[in-house]
């Protein structure tokens, strides 16, 4: 659930309230936590694609299949973007769901690296323009710059963390990529 981790950007809105992370709009701020929850359902879909499922390995066919259910979820965030009309879900700049949704994004980047036999098969399309802009916009910001994860450098830390069941090693084994 995103409920702590929308509590913790509440708390840097009180303590640090200089530049806002959630909409001073009540209902925006309802409207947009409930988004994050939306594009949280992608895990249910990217979880079996890694192989998180102990005991059970996904055929590509099934493999497949999730990445399409993956979509539907993205592309109800690429008509949320549309329907928005500026480079992030806060307008000009950044807003708290843009930093709670961009990680699940990254680990969507780094699918065609995870699964070489599947490839671009499980790459974004083109024709999520709207969503392919964002993820750009979102890698220009300064702080996906400094603590975001490359494709690659997400698809090896997955990868150490699945085998090692140990993010801490994953990360620190990943660094610089």
């Amino acid at each position: 659930s995103s409920g702590i981790n929308a509590e913790y950007g509440d708390y840097l809105d009180e303590v640090y309230g200089d530049e806002k992370l959630h909409p001073t709009d009540p209902l925006q701020k309802v409207v947009d936590r409930v988004l994050v929850e939306k594009q949280g359902q992608m895990m249910a879909h990217l979880y079996p694609m890694y192989g998180k499922f102990p005991g059970k390995e996904f055929s590509n066919e099934e493999k497949l299949e999730k990445f399409k259910n993956l979509l539907g979820v993205v592309r109800g965030f690429e008509d949320e973007l549309k329907q928005r009309g500026s480079p992030f879900l806060g307008g000009s700049k950044p807003c708290m769901a843009d930093y709670m949704i961009f990680p699940f994004y990254e680990r969507i980047e780094a699918l065609p690296l995870m699964l070489p036999d599947l490839g671009l098969a499980v790459a974004l399309p083109d024709n999520l323009r709207c969503v392919n802009q964002w993820i750009a916009s979102m890698r220009g910001t300064e702080a996906v710059q400094h603590y975001g994860m490359s494709p690659t450098r997400m698809a090896k830390a997955t990868k150490i963390s699945l085998a090692t069941a140990d993010y801490d090693i994953a990360i620190k084994e990943s660094a610089g990529l």
